[in-house]
This record gives structure tokens, sequence and C-alpha cells, in this order.
């Protein structure tokens, strides 16, 4: 009688425990994250990005008990990484995550939500890389993709056939950037032609940096 008892308690007080940390996982950021995403688990892409992060030397372990030293750390080099070497397959919508920053103050969240948080935001940030094409154009009114020179005739083409190699990637006219990078003397009027040229194509997004500047 007093195993059966014994045995019960046990099972009440396992039971506790799993409803316990079930409620907390279903009231986490990550949590209110997943409600707005279909097809992605926040809680597991977060996970697996800590832990290529840290093989890659570029998070340690201990990193991940302090927000501040993420957001630090992954700031400085985000720019520079692949997404197809964290397993990210395709560009994250941003919305959802924005949507939740402009309600949720940070500051309320416990250190391991906000770490969270950060590596979740420069998860999306990484998957971006997918957006962007790069051109360069020099003083011969030359456009350079992809280290080679670009034909102007065949230009709008080449562009929508790279953009279509990158459609499963969720990349499209709608979202695609194109960053325009110049030498000091190339012409600006040329500049305005190439850039005029893309948003004849209903591309929206076009960035333009002539050499030397920030």
């Amino acid at each position: 009688m007093k195993n059966l008892k014994s045995g019960i308690i046990t099972l009440l007080l396992l039971t506790s425990v799993v409803l316990i940390t079930s409620q907390k996982e279903n009231e986490g950021i990550l949590f209110k994250l997943s409600l707005s995403y279909d097809n992605l688990k926040p809680s597991e892409v977060v996970s697996n990005f800590s832990q290529k992060l840290i093989e890659k030397g570029i998070l340690e372990t201990a990193d991940l008990e302090n927000p501040s030293i993420v957001y630090d750390k992954l700031e400085s080099v985000y720019a520079e990484l692949q997404p197809s070497d964290f397993d990210i397959d395709q560009v994250i919508d941003k919305s959802p995550l924005t949507n939740l920053l402009n309600t949720q103050n940070i500051l309320e969240l416990s250190f391991k939500e906000q770490t969270e948080l950060a590596l979740f935001t420069y998860y999306q940030l990484v998957s971006e890389a997918y957006l962007n094409f790069t051109f360069h154009l020099d003083e011969k009114r030359l456009v350079r993709f992809n280290d080679q020179d670009l034909p102007i005739n065949s230009f709008e083409s080449i562009i929508f056939d790279e953009i279509e190699k990158r459609s499963k990637h969720n990349v499209s006219i709608d979202n695609a950037r194109m960053i325009i990078s110049a030498d000091e003397y190339t012409d600006f009027e040329f500049v305005t032609f190439v850039t005029g040229k893309f948003r004849e194509m209903g591309i929206r997004q076009v960035v333009y940096k002539r050499k030397g500047s920030n």
C-alpha cells in the first residue's frame, strides 16, 4: 500500500514538473515568435545557430549568459556570414520579429530570453544575405557582377535570371537588394543610368556606395 502511494506521489510530481516546463515554454519569447511563423520553429533554429556560432569560434559558450556580449560579437561579423554555413536555406520574414520588438520591452525579459532574442535577430539578418546582389561600376563604364563584365544589352535578362536562381531561397523582385559600388572617378551619369535600370525592372531596394564611403 505504501509502495502504491509512493508511486502515485512520484507520478504526480513528475506530471507537475512536465506541466510547469511546458507552461514556461509556452510563455517564452521564442514561443511568442513561433505563433507568427508557419514553417519555422524559433527555439530549434536558435539552438542550432548558437551551436554553429560556437563551433566556428564566433561565440563562446559562456557568452550565451550575457546578451550584451552576444549582440556586440554578432553585430561586428554578421554582414560577412553566409547563410548556407549555418543551414539557413531561405530568407526569414522580418515582420513578425519587428512587430514583437515594437511591442515588447526587451529589458523586462530575463537574460536567457534576451540572449535568445539576440540570436534569432541575427539569424534573421544572416538570412538576408540571399537578398544581396553586388555590382561594381568602374570609370570605363563597365558593370562587374560575379567577377565578370555584365553586357548592358542583356542587363535585364541576366538580373532576372539571377533572381530566379535564388527564388528557392525566398528571393524575388519584391525583396531583392541591389548593392552598387563605384570607383572614385566613375561618371555619376553612368551610376544614375544603372540604378535607373534596376528601378525600371521593379526592384525597389537599390543601395549605392561610392568606393571609400561607409
